[in-house]
This record gives C-alpha cells, structure tokens and sequence, in this order.
C-alpha cells in the first residue's frame, strides 16, 4: 500500500468553466508540499477535492493506497479523520469560546470526556503560543490570534495530513510572518504531511519542500523549493517574480 496522496488525471468542470484539466501529482508522507497558482487556477478546489467534499469529474485520488474517488459515505467521514484543514478565514464559531472551538473535533468525533477534550485542547493551544485564549471568544481575537486558534483546532485530532488554505491571507507582513513559522514547527514536532496552498511566495519558501505550479487546471511546474529559486526562466521564474509582461496566456 502506497503511503501519501496521489493524483491521476484529476478533471473538475462548473458548468462551461474547467478548473482542473487532467492534474497529475504524488505527494510523499511527511512531506510539505506548496500549490501555487493565480487565483482561480483551482487550488483551493484540489483540496476539496482531495478530502470529498467535492467529487471529481474524471480520475482518481488516493490516500494511503485507498481510492477516495467513489468512496461512500461513511468510508469518507472515516477516511477524513486522518486530514485537518484551515481555512482562510479561519472558520471559527462565533458563539463557542476559543478553546470550545479547538477541541470541536474531538467531542465531534470521539467518546472522549469533557476533562480530557478540554486538557487536549489547552495542550494545542499552547503549542500555538495562545496559552490564555481558552475562555476569548473569536471575536475578541485579533486576525492573527484567530489564525492560531484554527492551527490549534487542526493539530489537537492529531492528524496525518493537514491542509492548508491561503494561511496568511490578510495577515500584515510580521503576522504572516509568525504564521509561517509556527506551521513549519508543526510539522517538525507532529510528523504530518502539509500540503499548503498560497500565492504568497515568502509563505512558500518558509514552509514548502517542494513546489507544484497550477495554470489553466495543469500542474505546469513541480519541483523542490531550491529548483524553484533558481529557476532562471519560463513560468515558475514568472510567478515567482511576479512579471506580468510575460506571456500571461501561455502561462
């Protein structure tokens, strides 16, 4: 059995508008994995994908050597407790105090007792420099505390694979900054697989070993993140640098 995800000829269509276009890709276990890509070039919706919450027109993902694509339900509810996502925004419940958001998971998903979800999620918090949040509720917070708080509820389930959506969007630049370090030191003290989807590039080069460029629905670039600085020409160069006098299309 294959340890990690990986993707084969992975199509995905709304309507007339085609957002992947036969995506290809292997992610290894323990590895940390950055998606690039403009907006909307179907990075978040690889997630989705990823996890079920979107089905797939055409081709197969595979997580731990299992097929996702064709699961039923319960068989994805199951195979998702293995995955920790944070959003954007962050995804906090505005009526739950922090440390009841951080350990949602938990009371969701197991039989723990409350004493013991609660130690759980203090333990996270902690581990995410929040060790006084507990009792705030999300807006009390600042943008940056919130996105520690949604990191906290990620690693509290102690998951196999955390995914990333745009992490430090909206954050200033010393926030961002903070962000990207804490989500390297977690995946050195946990062991997870990141995958990681951005356009921030100094995101990227924090956190990412290796590097997948998505454009028009196709991974058009992949490799580590050394291959990627040193690239001296053609789109990853482009993206990175930011050039729009490129050629945008063919891009």
């Amino acid at each position: 059995m294959a340890d990690g995800i990986t993707i084969k000829n992975l199509h995905k269509s709304f309507g007339s508008l085609v957002v992947l276009d036969g995506v290809d890709l292997r992610i290894e276990r323990g590895e940390q994995r950055v998606i690039l890509g403009r907006s909307g070039q179907g990075k978040s919706v690889m997630l989705k994908l990823i996890v079920g919450l979107l089905e797939a027109d055409q081709g197969t993902i595979e997580v731990d050597g299992e097929l996702v694509t064709g699961m039923k339900r319960k068989q994805l509810y199951a195979m998702r407790r293995r995955f920790s996502m944070v959003f954007q925004g962050g995804a906090l419940f505005d009526s739950m105090t922090v440390l009841e958001n951080v350990g949602l998971g938990l009371s969701e998903h197991t039989k723990l007792p409350t004493s013991e979800i609660h130690r759980r999620a203090k333990r996270a918090l902690d581990m995410v420099e929040l060790p006084d949040a507990g009792e705030s509720l999300p807006a009390e917070l600042s943008g940056g505390m919130r996105k520690r708080a949604s990191l906290a509820r990620a690693i509290v389930t102690e998951p196999d694979y955390i995914l990333y959506d745009e992490p430090t969007t909206g954050l200033d630049p010393i926030t961002s900054d903070a962000i990207n370090r804490l989500i390297r030191q977690l995946d050195d003290e946990l062991g997870a697989t990141s995958l990681v989807v951005t356009h921030d590039m100094t995101s990227a080069f924090t956190v990412g070993e290796r590097f997948a460029l998505l454009n028009h629905g196709e991974v058009i670039f992949e490799g580590t993140a050394d291959e990627a600085r040193s690239a001296t020409e053609g789109p990853i160069k482009q993206f990175i640098d930011g050039d729009s006098t490129g050629s945008i299309d063919s891009f």
